[in-house]
């Protein structure tokens, strides 16, 4: 998985590539966590792949920021800021969510 590779330190841009490709075509089947963790391994690994993080977001949003933890949301946006990827839209649905809906 891209987080075992990433916790292992082992960067390989072709094979993230190919993987976040594999991920961005089963979006549907993914599983909040399962977003969260391909984000956050490439943000780890330094693997600057912005149309996942542009895709992985538009995915969020449309199921739904509240099926996401509160955890899972802070690490994607440290995630796509990590990997220097500017998501207006979804960091202002985020910060409603969190701030406005939980409270938090």
């Amino acid at each position: 998985t891209l987080w075992s590779f990433a916790t292992l330190q082992v960067r390989d841009d072709v094979w993230f590539e190919q993987a976040a490709d594999f991920i961005v075509q089963r979006l549907p089947e993914c599983k909040t966590q399962e977003l969260n963790n391909a984000l956050w391994a490439c943000a780890t690994a330094g693997v600057r792949l912005p149309w996942l993080f542009v895709k992985a977001g538009t995915h969020a949003l449309s199921i739904g920021l509240s099926a996401f933890k509160t955890h899972e949301l802070t690490i994607m946006l440290w995630a796509h800021g990590t990997a220097g990827v500017c998501n207006h839209g979804f960091f202002d649905a985020v910060l409603d969510e969190i701030v406005d809906v939980r409270g938090i």
